[in-house]
């Protein structure tokens, strides 16, 4: 009855258009069906910024599964206190009194409140753990999409990897062999 009566307040203000893609699995698309190597900085960039939302959509999965676990352990205290405020008393009697005492009816209220707890938990900690291991599967990706764009955007950055000095007496137009491999060219202008 109080979960019903939570459940009514909280969701009073809430629309249907705020579960809009909740339930959604979307795949990395567009851009990253490119390799790294074929998009310019620009598209890295953009590519950046559409990944960074999945470094965090595994929260609400987590949450979920938390407080179905917490559920699940509240609803077991509060059985098993039930059972012991309403069952155990009755036994320990005659069994000729059919008079409810206060003790026994706050034993059966802890036992339905028991019984919800545990099969609000139960399918909170289920939907949690479906959602929460797709997401991380997801987060990996792209974090991994993430670190190689942020590799090759730093290799292309001239501050970070400045081009080597040419030696003295070079002039513009020269071209330099600065060692044994040719992917070392420098050509001053």
């Amino acid at each position: 009855m109080l979960t019903a009566l939570a459940l009514t307040l909280c969701l009073n203000g809430i629309d249907a258009s705020h579960f809009a893609g909740a339930l959604s699995d979307e795949p990395l698309a567009e851009l990253g069906d490119v390799p790294v190597a074929n998009l310019t900085p620009e598209q890295m960039k953009v590519e950046m910024i559409r990944l960074e939302p999945y470094r965090t959509k595994f929260i609400g999965p987590t949450v979920m599964s938390g407080v179905g676990a917490v559920l699940i352990i509240v609803g077991a205290v509060f059985g098993v206190a039930g059972v012991l405020a309403a069952i155990v008393p009755r036994l320990a009697t005659t069994m000729m009194s059919t008079a409810l005492t206060a003790v026994q009816v706050a034993g059966y209220v802890f036992i339905g409140l028991g019984g919800v707890a545990l099969i609000t938990g139960g399918i909170l900690l289920a939907v949690g753990l479906t959602r929460l291991f797709p997401a991380l599967e997801r987060r990996r990706e792209a974090m991994e999409r993430r670190e190689e764009i942020q590799k090759r955007l730093d290799a292309m950055d001239p501050q970070k990897n400045p081009l080597p000095e040419a030696p003295k007496g070079a002039k513009p137009g020269d071209v330099l062999w600065l060692g044994p491999e040719s992917s070392m060219l420098v050509a001053t202008f």
